[in-house]
């Protein structure tokens, strides 16, 4: 990660920014904004802010649910990987089994769809999925599919009117598209680099295995759609999990430890946002790769305790309950033997909603009933918090509305749309009060 260099902070700037504000024609609360502190450290920008004053949640039932259980494939979800909220209010879904890009009304009502599996046009390859999905201004819908590095573009209609395909090797295995920018993109290149320790039952000492770090690249295609050039790489990070190899029973398997560090990355306006979650802080770099501004918030370390480490095994072997006994012994001599840092990350997700904040979500201790997630603006001021529900996973985050897949009882999965409200006017969407938003400001992205 880069580190800012030279001289003590200088010149200091404290400013409050907004308190409660209510817009007496809808009815529409804002959230209480953080203090925020502004210095120059050696050319570098640092923003520095403390918690909000109060956490929006989600209102009791959402405005929109796709998803059914039975009827007509179109309202049938399973693995849908992205999913953004249009102009006018429209949603599109990519689904991933089977993998169809899907629109729908601002009501949920299905209006078309394109994909299937297969190598043509229009075609998703199979078993793949939309891992990417980026929404330009003018409506059109961008994917990107990771087993094939091919990007698509559609009209707003749906209509596909572009395909490419990166140059595979120029661009590595696994490449992953993380965002997009107005002149390339943001790539993930996966290389193997070195190795780490792997915990075998048949050795008393642990043995290696080969293991992945990667590089962030600007990407932009060419007309043939082979890499025209990379623009240049701006960071080393870890990569997005910490694994734990193991070789236990018949197969080799990879364990994610939890609490540790997770690398990530995101475009955000004109800069990219870097982070790893050991510290509540976020670099900002240009295209580069030059630090521009730190974004930090006054949060405590959460300590990783045997009984958070000891409730993580239990879950972990729950959620495989066919293996053999041996296996189970075997895995939790591995867990247990594993050296799990003294505190957790502090964050685990970056986010750019259609709203151009920067959404971070928090790590989540034991006890707490919801995700907690923060909002920057473009200054790189926390602009507020927003508490999800654990078993959610957030698609988009607009002004004064969440986009997630929810699973029910009966693990059927859908798309909902939830407005955001102040906890204290808690109600359901028709009932038309308690509905809030992030308090105003520039969300143009990227601090300045």
């Amino acid at each position: 990660m880069l580190t800012p260099q030279g001289s003590p902070p200088g010149r200091w700037w404290l400013r409050v920014l907004a308190s409660v504000w209510i817009a007496a024609a809808t009815g529409a609360w804002a959230a209480v904004a953080a203090e925020q502190q502004r210095y120059d450290s050696a050319g570098v920008n640092v923003v520095v802010s403390d918690l909000p004053g109060s956490t929006l949640v989600l209102s009791l039932r959402p405005r929109v649910r796709i998803g059914a259980a039975t009827g007509e494939d179109m309202y049938l979800l399973h693995s849908v990987g992205q999913a953004r909220v249009l102009a006018g209010g429209r949603i599109v879904v990519a689904n991933c089994l089977p993998p169809i890009l899907r629109w729908y009304d601002s009501t949920g009502v299905y209006i078309t769809g394109t994909g299937r599996e297969g190598e043509g046009p229009e075609e998703f390859v199979e078993g793949g999925c939309a891992n990417g999905m980026f929404v330009l201004d003018d409506g059109r819908v961008e994917t990107w599919e990771h087993s094939v590095k091919r990007l698509k573009v559609f009209d707003p209609s749906g209509v596909q009117v572009s395909s490419l395909t990166a140059n595979t090797r120029e661009l590595g295995p696994g490449t992953s598209a993380l965002g997009r920018f107005a002149g390339g993109y943001l790539m993930g290149e996966h290389r193997a680099l070195g190795s780490q320790e792997v915990i075998d039952e048949r050795r008393a000492r642990p043995v290696r295995r080969s293991s992945w770090r990667d590089t962030l690249v600007f990407h932009r295609f060419g007309a043939d759609g082979s890499r025209e050039r990379a623009i240049g790489r701006v960071a080393w990070i870890e990569w997005a999990e910490t694994v734990l190899p193991t070789e236990i029973g018949p197969f080799p398997t990879d364990i994610v430890v939890p609490f540790a560090p997770m690398g990530m990355a995101v475009p955000w306006g004109k800069v990219v946002a870097v982070g790893e979650g050991s510290r509540a802080e976020i670099e900002l770099i240009d295209s580069d790769g030059r630090l521009t501004t730190i974004v930090r918030w006054k949060v405590e370390r959460v300590p990783v305790t045997d009984e958070m480490i000891r409730t993580w095994i239990e879950g972990r072997l729950a959620s495989d309950p066919n293996r053999d006994g041996r296996y189970l012994r075997d895995a939790r001599r591995a867990l247990e033997a594993y050296p799990y840092p003294d505190s957790a990350h502090l964050y685990s997700r970056f986010l750019v909603g259609t709203d151009r904040r920067l959404w971070v979500r928090n790590f989540r201790p034991l006890g707490v009933r919801t995700n907690t997630w923060f909002g920057f603006d473009s200054s790189g001021a926390l602009a507020c918090a927003l508490a999800v529900p654990p078993g959610a996973w957030v698609l988009d985050i607009g002004d004064d509305y969440v986009l997630l897949v929810e699973r029910d009882e009966l693990d059927v999965e859908s798309v909902a749309y939830y407005d955001m409200v102040d906890p204290g006017m808690r109600q359901a969407p028709d009932l038309g009060e308690g509905r809030a938003s992030c308090s105003a400001g520039d969300r143009r992205g990227g601090a300045r």
